[in-house]
């Protein structure tokens, strides 16, 4: 809803978006006020709030998965009566997540309108199959290198302190389980940044991207140098072969590609894309579903009522009579729903009509025509039309 925010206040605070098109005071009421007296905001608005709304489910995604990712390594390491130290914690939760997910909105909107909206339902059964399959991939490879670390030569089982205060939980469990889980943060990270079409490319956000190299160049440091400080201040166990390290990266860096072919090529599929729209459509077009009055605890609104009713009449209005052979075929039961009335010009002046243009001399008129409604259930109504 466009308008000046003095009169229809009321208009654009019900609006989905309304833009006040006046620097007045009265526009305040408008959630968006635009310098420029025309609406040529308008598709910049539609690009910026789609940016945000793919940008606000990518965030809560990627503190959903951070939160399911750390849960399964706590978990996991409960198993044995170990767990994370107080510095992994600490990384995680300050660097690996806080600032990540801070740069992360910092990208800016598609230049360009797409013609499709964004998907507007966190709690639908796309989002929450995303996670799902995200969440069983993280489970799976960490459990993987939980138990692939035990089958190692040099392996050594990790034995339970009984002093809770010193209690030190370095082991070689430990040490996977860690190293394969700092890059799996940042590969949920890149994925749920999403660009095109509602957003630029991960790389036009300088920021986010430093962030993102300087501490992968960070976790493959502490993945595959021994550097004794760092591993002590981590409270980690080094792990002897070079070639098991390597291979850890390796795991996370399938764990990348996975994920991502997962997110890209089958949840952002254009065929369950397609068929998200069609279900709704198909709700849309239920007319049980959707009441007048709904019932207490129900989400549905009486425009949608309304909606339903436009689409059901869209084929016969407006009311424009193109030929008779035309109107006998889209009219129902061959009745008309509305009378035109010609127009008469005077002293050979044209007026255009829509059947008969006469030049006859000009006189006022007045006539009483009969309405008959498309769904002939209302009586038929009388209506004076004094035409000059």
């Amino acid at each position: 809803m466009c308008g000046d925010g003095a009169n229809d206040c009321g208009a654009l605070k019900a609006a989905n978006s309304g833009i006040s098109l006046s620097n007045a005071e009265a526009s305040v009421a408008s959630p968006f006020t635009s310098k420029n007296p025309n609406i040529e905001c308008v598709p910049t608005t539609i690009r910026e709030g789609r940016a945000a709304l793919v940008t606000s489910f990518g965030v809560i995604k990627f503190i959903c998965m951070y939160s399911l990712t750390q849960f399964v390594s706590v978990i996991i390491l409960y198993t044995i009566n170990a767990g994370i130290t107080d510095f992994e914690f600490l990384y995680i939760d300050l660097f690996l997540v806080t600032i990540v997910a801070f740069f992360f909105s910092r990208t800016e909107a598609f230049p360009e309108l797409y013609k499709k909206p964004p998907p507007n339902k966190l709690i639908a059964w796309r989002p929450i199959l995303s996670l799902f399959g995200h969440m069983f991939l993280i489970l799976g490879i960490q459990v993987f290198v939980f138990f692939y670390v035990k089958w190692q030569p040099w392996f050594e089982a990790y034995e339970d302190s009984d002093n809770k205060r010193d209690k030190n939980f370095a082991s070689y469990e430990n040490t996977a389980v860690f190293t394969v889980s700092m890059f799996q943060y940042l590969s949920e990270a890149v994925i749920f940044s999403k660009g095109a079409p509602y957003r630029r490319s991960i790389f036009s956000n300088y920021l986010f991207m430093a962030v993102l190299v300087i501490l992968l160049i960070f976790s493959l440091i502490l993945a595959l140098a021994y550097i004794k400080p760092l591993y002590a201040f981590f409270t980690l166990l080094v792990i002897p072969d070079v070639k098991f390290r390597l291979i850890l990266v390796g795991i996370a860096i399938a764990h990348f590609f996975i994920s991502f072919i997962f997110e890209s090529y089958i949840i952002d599929s254009d065929f369950l894309i397609d068929y998200d729209i069609k279900d709704e459509l198909h709700k849309l077009e239920d007319e049980s579903e959707y009441k007048c009055y709904p019932k207490k605890g129900s989400n549905k609104t009486p425009y949608q009522k309304i909606e339903i009713e436009i689409r059901k009449d869209a084929p016969y209005w407006p009311p424009i009579t193109k030929s008779s052979d035309h109107d006998s075929n889209h009219i129902p039961n061959g009745k008309p729903n509305h009378i035109e009335v010609n127009e008469k010009p005077k002293n050979n002046r044209t007026i255009s009509g829509t059947k008969n243009n006469s030049s006859e001399e000009f006189e006022m008129i007045a006539e009483k025509v009969t309405v008959v409604p498309l769904d002939n259930e209302c009586e038929k109504l009388n209506v004076e039309l004094t035409k000059i």
